[in-house]
């Protein structure tokens, strides 16, 4: 087990003014403080649709800053030119603003990657130069509304009758308006969008396929589906009565729902789209699209047997309100019996898979790993199903010991159920994601059977094959497979001598078990972000008591370019003082446990501290920090 150890001054009765806890050091180093002396810690790259290239942004004391990276070229180059940038917005908008903190939001590459649109915030009563004409904001915003949407408004009218002046009151009124820009990358002209409508937020009940063709969402306890056409209606007008919506059960119930439990926060912000319905929209339990957009599958749960229990809700206006909600206790009869449902959008018919083995089991379905790419910045990717066809959903179910898990395959057109891999240990069985290889042909399966995490591959039927990894280390993830050169690319801890055992590094093998690669190595903390042809990374890497780096490398493991280090100067001449890592050993003499140590600012060395140990007593982990966040510290 891992310790976390505060030292802080606290004050005593009897202690003398000097030795009593200093609050106003520590009110000089609150997260938002600290947040102005250091800013980005890693870089976050947003992999494009062309090729390899990236784009990101950092943040530094010297303002921010965007680039475009090719790792084919080994070339970082600035995204645009700032300072003509600011000088274009300044012609533009009629306002100053400066090269070091540009006010881009939401930059998305358009046109096969040739150009580039992002949005501006700006106040309703700004003035803008357009088309050689100085207008104010608002005038845009009435002038450039598409002739549809000021036909809907029209047809508002008649039903805004219905509503109240107290309704309207409510309200906000709009103060400022989104504005859209394009900028071409090649020739650098910033062009303004004059008919640019910001999209609006995707609603918390909407469930979209990946086609972007239907979707799905809960009204009272049963399903509903609607078109692409009425999604859209729904986006600009929720209480739209020309909306159309097909329901697809009509068995859910109070405790056997397939909508989500709501607090009454969300039941509140919820109703205000369609205060004339007690059954509102809202969302439905987690759905699982298959990649084709035909089917979805879920998971029910029958709680109407299972007994409440009880918790305050501390934070809730005006009150704290007493909340209960099912929970089966250890050793109780009646505990949430679990089904997995796959509805045809097509047929509008339910298969419910036969999943039943385990007495009072978990079931939890595998989902496809989310790509690299950003397809669209403004949607979430939807939850899809990892089988690359509707007619096959891969599930695991485990025992309610949680000594005993199976991964099995389902036919989603008769619900037959095929068991592909069986695990049972005396302890926890832990698993991660299955991954397949070439289509499902073969699977990656971690297991815990030998003691330590690892790999295993198997064909598609559950025979295995042979074990991918194996040492006393832990894997702690897949970050990517290469099925043409039939290389793994994992996270893992431990397998490095002389650091810290929970240190994680990006390694690669081979499914046959040959040729164990370190790729990141170096005595820190790695995490890594890998693009979808395995071709190259980006990892970041840090100690509680070493600033983070940023470099690009190629999947051979040869470092291709520096991007970017944490500029700490700020944070130093402030007085921050980094941690200070530490091993003991456990009360069995024998195992060494590795540790934070936090010093006050302050700390004088001829004085004694108490020591507080921080400590998170559930058995699932230990919280202990091992990268550099001066924000939390």
């Amino acid at each position: 087990m891992l310790a976390l150890i505060f030292l802080f001054i606290m004050s005593l009765p009897a202690a003398r003014a000097s030795d009593r806890a200093n609050y106003e050091l520590a009110s000089r180093w609150t997260s938002a403080k600290v947040a102005k002396l250091v800013f980005d810690l890693e870089v976050t790259p947003h992999w494009l649709q062309s090729g390899d290239r990236f784009w990101y942004s950092y943040e530094t004391p010297g303002g921010k800053n965007w680039y475009l990276v090719d790792p084919v070229a080994r070339t970082r180059k600035p995204l645009f030119d700032r300072a003509r940038m600011a000088a274009e917005l300044t012609r533009i908008l009629l306002t100053p603003y400066d090269a070091q903190h540009l006010p881009l939001k939401t930059i998305k590459f358009i046109k096969n990657d040739t150009a580039i649109q992002f949005e501006i915030e700006v106040p309703l009563d700004n003035e803008v130069a357009v088309d050689g004409q100085v207008m104010k904001v608002s005038e845009l915003e009435k002038r450039f509304l598409d002739r549809e949407k000021e036909k809907e408004k029209e047809q508002d009218t008649e039903m805004d009758k219905t509503r109240t002046e107290k309704e309207k009151l409510k309200e906000p009124e709009k103060k400022t308006r989104v504005l859209g820009f394009e900028y071409d990358l090649k020739t650098a002209r910033l062009t303004l969008l004059k008919d640019y409508q910001a999209r609006p937020k995707r609603p918390r009940w909407a469930s979209l396929s990946p086609d972007k063709k239907w979707v799905v969402f809960a009204r009272g306890h049963n399903l509903f589906l609607m078109d692409a056409d009425n999604y859209a209606k729904a986006l600009k007008k929720a209480d739209d009565k020309t909306i159309q919506e097909i329901q697809l059960t009509s068995d859910g119930e109070e405790f056997y729902s397939f909508s989500r439990r709501l607090r009454d926060e969300e039941i509140k912000e919820l109703q205000k789209d369609e205060k004339e319905r007690k059954d509102f929209r809202r969302p439905a339990i987690t759905i699982f699209w298959s990649q084709d957009s035909k089917k979805i599958a879920c998971i029910r749960q029958d709680e109407r047997k299972v007994g409440d229990l009880w918790v305050i809700n501390s934070l809730a206006e005006p009150r704290p309100v007493l909340e209960s909600y099912k929970y089966g206790m250890p050793g109780e009869e009646n505990q949430p019996q679990p089904e997995i449902l796959v509805l045809d959008l097509e047929t509008r018919t339910r298969v419910r898979v036969k999943a039943e083995k385990f007495k009072d089991p978990t079931y939890n379905i595998f989902t496809a790993p989310r790509k690299a790419v950003e397809e669209d910045p403004d949607e979430p990717p939807p939850v899809t199903w990892l089988a690359e066809t509707s007619d096959r959903l891969y599930f695991g179910r485990q025992t309610r010991d949680l000594h005993g898990y199976e991964v099995c395959l389902a036919d989603t057109r008769s619900g037959e159920v095929q068991t592909l891999i069986s695990e049972r240990l005396n302890t926890y069985v832990e698993y991660q994601p299955l991954r397949l290889v070439n289509g499902g042909r073969e699977m990656i399966w971690w297991s815990e059977r030998d003691g330590w995490g690892h790999y295993y591959l198997y064909d598609g039927n559950g025979r295995l094959k042979n074990q991918i990894t194996s040492g006393e280390f832990n894997g702690q993830g897949v970050v990517g497979v290469d099925d043409k050169s039939r290389l793994l690319y994992f996270l893992a801890c431990g397998r490095e001598k002389g650091e810290d055992p929970y240190y994680i590094h990006l390694y690669r093998v081979g499914l046959d078990g040959s040729g164990l690669q370190l790729l990141t190595p170096g005595n820190f903390n790695h995490t890594v972000s890998m693009s979808d042809s395995a071709r190259f990374f980006v990892v970041s890497y840090s100690r509680v008591d070493a600033p983070p780096k940023s470099d690009l490398y190629e999947a051979s493991g040869r470092k291709l370019l520096e991007l970017e280090t944490v500029d700490t100067s700020r944070l130093l001449e402030a007085g921050f003082r980094f941690p200070e890592t530490f091993t003991v050993k456990a009360a069995d003499g024998i195992t060494d446990l590795y540790g934070v140590m936090y010093k006050p600012f302050d700390f004088d060395p001829d004085k004694k501290y108490p020591i507080v140990a921080y400590v998170y007593p559930g058995p699932q982990t230990e919280s202990v920090s091992k990268s550099f966040s001066p924000r939390n510290q």
